[in-house]
Formats: structure tokens, sequence, C-alpha cells
């Protein structure tokens, strides 16, 4: 029932928490952190990223957030377990058909 998800990290390798909040159709405002959260974000019109990695560009991110769209359920889905760990299973086998080959 959150507004928004605030995540002030200033390095994320995969931001998890991210994913988890865009599931629960909750918007993410961020700061544009090195990592996943760029492509994770990206197209999402109800979530924000500031400007610069600072603590004031977040904080009048924050200011200028409208609440009110709901994040679409689908957008999670290319993070769904069967979609990932059919990437690991191509990306292993490639790696031991290259080991092998």
């Amino acid at each position: 029932a959150a507004d928004a998800f605030v995540l002030s990290s200033r390095v994320e390798g995969f931001p998890n928490v991210v994913v988890e909040a865009l599931a629960c159709g909750t918007p993410v405002i961020a700061v544009p952190a090195p990592g996943g959260l760029g492509e994770i974000l990206a197209g999402r019109p109800e979530c924000v990223v500031a400007d610069t990695v600072s603590a004031l560009a977040l904080a009048a991110t924050i200011a200028g957030f409208r609440p009110g769209g709901r994040v679409p359920p689908d957008a999670v889905n290319r993070y769904a377990a069967p979609r990932i760990t059919a990437q690991y299973a191509e990306l292993f086998a490639g790696a031991l058909a290259a080991r092998l080959g």
C-alpha cells in the first residue's frame, strides 16, 4: 500500500528489492546507481530516477514525485524463476560446449 519505494543505494549489483517492490505494484524512486537498476526501471513511467547519485538529487526527486500510478503485474515477468533458470541453463550448456568443443 506504499506510495513508493525509495532506494538510496549508491551501488547495486542486482537490486532484488526493486524487483520485489515492482512485484507489489509499488513505484520506485532511486538514484542512478551502477548495476542493473537502469535496466530494471527502463520504460517504467511510474518510477523515477534522480539525475545524480546524491542526497540532494534524491531529495528533490522525492519532493517532485506525485503518487498515484501503480506498477502493472507484468513488470516483473522477465525476472520470473522459470525464465531465469532457463537462461542459466543455456549459459551453462554453452560454457560446457565451448569447453568440450
